[in-house]
């Protein structure tokens, strides 16, 4: 079987006024592709950030500051479980740990 990169294309074909406006129009219509989709892109990065912004914007009027003092007793929630163990049966919070040192806020 021939596959196409084993033909012969030693000889050249002359190309009409015809095929040379074809030729033009194709690469013209490629560039207007193209000048498309970067615009497109742009349009959905702005986008992006604005659904961001209004994302952080919501949840942070939701979100309460908890501030914690010497003297207070707090519980460490696990996020993150072993290999091979399953989460169905584990505690998700270890503690109480009583706060002896404030290092920043």
């Amino acid at each position: 079987m021939r596959l196409p990169h084993m033909d012969d294309l030693s000889a050249r074909m002359e190309t009409t006024e015809k095929e040379a406006g074809i030729t033009d129009r194709v690469g013209s219509h490629i560039q207007t592709l193209a000048g498309k989709q970067s615009e497109a892109y742009e349009v959905v990065n702005r986008l992006n950030k604005i659904g961001r912004a209004k994302q952080k914007a919501y949840y942070d009027k939701n979100t309460k500051l908890v501030t914690f003092s010497v003297g207070d007793y707090v519980y460490l929630k696990e996020m993150a479980i072993g290999d091979g163990k399953s989460k169905k049966f584990r505690n998700r919070w270890r503690g109480p740990y009583l706060i002896t040192r404030r290092l920043s806020n």
